[in-house]
């Protein structure tokens, strides 16, 4: 026997907030804050000499979320390879 169509989008709907639900955390409450002290402790470790070889200056980097992907968007643009 086929179920009527409203029982079938019932079942849709009902799916459809589970998944919203399941989700809802990374949807709508996603606030990302990146740190990096420990890369910067490192850095300061380095003898002064090696730190021109490094070129560490995060803050000048202009990052952004794809999907769960943290890139720059200069790599991304080709800019930087």
């Amino acid at each position: 026997m086929k179920k009527p169509p409203l029982a079938r989008a019932e079942r849709d709907l009902i799916r459809a907030e589970k998944l919203i639900e399941l989700y809802d955390p990374f949807i709508l409450h996603n606030e990302h804050v990146f740190e990096c002290e420990n890369a910067r402790l490192l850095f300061a470790a380095l003898p002064p000499e090696e730190r021109p070889l490094f070129d560490f200056a995060p803050e000048s980097i202009d990052w952004w979320i794809t999907g769960s992907t943290c890139t720059s968007r200069r790599c991304a643009a080709g800019a930087i390879r």
